[in-house]
């Protein structure tokens, strides 16, 4: 299989008295070529109007690829965030109890290297993800992840995951999915995925 996309996007801020803030753009392009697929986007999106009118720009790049081995599937991806809410913390109740509550970092670099070795109806999946925060509290992160899927049909399967993240210098990231942000820093997720 061979082929190749674009996808672009453009939202209007819609905030009275200014045709800036909250505006967002993004772009995204997809190749595949044979057993390798690169997909690369691009996302930005301004803040509220700060003191004296001024806007602040969150922006997030990525460049992620799968290749197929046959027998396992590799899955990489690098990121880079800049500016206020590039990098959001999906639980900011503070779940560590730190003596100040945390902050998302505004300047970080994320990597993830990730496994799928399907056999049959199973599927065994492995992945590791690290977060570089650039900024002066250097809040890194380490989540390392094991899961197990079955799948019941071409579009219906079951699966269970369990996850575990290592904060360094006060980091405040959480394990969660994709309803639930998390409140520590290990979970296990049951359950049962349909494409519709």
């Amino acid at each position: 299989v061979h082929g190749a996309s674009i996808e672009l996007a453009a939202a209007p801020g819609e905030r009275a008295g200014t045709s800036t803030a909250g505006r967002q753009l993004g772009a995204a392009f997809d190749l595949v070529a044979g057993r390798l697929r690169v997909r690369a986007g691009y996302h930005e999106r301004n803040g509220d109007a700060g003191p004296e009118g001024r806007v602040e720009t969150g922006r997030n790049t990525v460049l992620a690829l799968v290749y197929d081995f046959g027998r396992v599937r590799l899955h990489g991806a690098f990121g880079r965030n800049e500016g206020p809410g590039s990098s959001v913390l999906r639980n900011t109740a503070n779940p560590y109890g730190a003596a100040q509550a945390p902050e998302a970092s505004t300047d970080s670099r994320d990597a993830m290297l990730g496994l799928l070795l399907p056999f049959g109806p199973h599927a065994l999946m492995l992945s590791l993800i690290h977060k570089d925060d650039r900024g002066a509290l250097d809040q890194d992160a380490r989540q390392s992840a094991v899961g197990y899927r079955y799948a019941l049909s071409g579009r219906t399967d079951l699966y269970a995951v369990h996850a575990w993240i290592a904060n360094r210098h006060g980091a405040a990231y959480t394990v969660g999915n994709a309803s639930e942000g998390g409140s520590g820093d290990r979970a296990t997720s049951l359950g049962i995925r349909h494409a519709f």
